[in-house]
């Protein structure tokens, strides 16, 4: 099993990998736990809830936000921050003082989502979408030629379950759709888009349902790799010859 940012095709199991012809199987991620090295304490679930909470009560300011590492970032951050230069809709912090999950929702009426380097999964879009508010993707490049994949979301478990428009906002790689992505994501569609959102991870994206996944997920390889025993009652060889083949 693979646990790192993208996982080579060999494993068997991973939480990101390169899209293409991959057979491996993906599994939810550790984030549906807890990540406390990030800040997101205590736990995913209590987290989660919280910042639903929050965000009952309109943000201080009507800007879109993003808090990370730009060294993790190195690939996509400054691009976004030229994008972004001469607008008041936007802020980007980094370095000290840490602003936590909570303090962003209570702050900010959007958030932004930035890929990391070499196609690194983003481990906070499950947390992003229970927040209430809109989230914009930045759209995918490929790494070594930095040329735009057309996937706004990564090649994870839950991708599956997002739609553009629908649970987030897509911002092309090039920002030539920043003006218009602005526009929705402080209006009265970006808040639609944040409750279908939440709807969404409440449904989908829990530590319940993570962990049930994996069950799932396991028990199918399972039954692939080993033959049922035919069931009482059914009789016949047709059924064992079935089991053995």
């Amino acid at each position: 099993m693979g646990i790192g940012d993208n996982t080579p095709c060999n494993a068997d199991f991973g939480y990101s990998t390169f899209r293409g012809n991959c057979k491996m199987v993906l599994i939810p991620d550790f984030t549906f736990w807890k990540w406390p090295e990030a800040g997101l304490l205590p736990n995913f679930t209590v987290l989660t809830h919280t910042l639903e909470r929050i965000s009952r009560k309109p943000a201080e300011e009507q800007k879109c936000g993003w808090v990370g590492s730009p060294g993790t970032h190195r690939t996509r951050l400054p691009a976004f921050e030229r994008a972004v230069e001469n607008s008041t809709a936007f802020v980007v912090k980094y370095g000290r003082p840490h602003i936590s999950a909570e303090n962003q929702t209570r702050l900010w009426a959007c958030f932004v989502d930035i890929p990391g380097p070499c196609q690194g999964y983003s481990g906070r879009v499950p947390m992003l979408l229970h927040s209430g508010r809109p989230v914009i993707m930045l759209e995918r490049v490929y790494p070594s030629t930095v040329t735009p994949t057309g996937h706004f979301t990564d090649n994870t478990w839950y991708a599956q379950f997002m739609e553009a428009w629908v649970h987030y906002i897509p911002l092309r790689a090039d920002f030539s759709n920043l003006e218009n992505v602005t526009r929705v994501a402080l209006g009265d569609e970006g808040r639609k888009i944040a409750s279908e959102a939440m709807r969404m991870a409440k449904r989908r994206l829990t530590t319940q349902n993570a962990v049930a996944a994996i069950a799932d997920i396991l028990l199918a390889v399972e039954e692939e790799k080993e033959p049922r025993e035919p069931r009482e009652g059914r009789g016949g060889s047709g059924g064992r010859a079935a089991a053995g083949a």
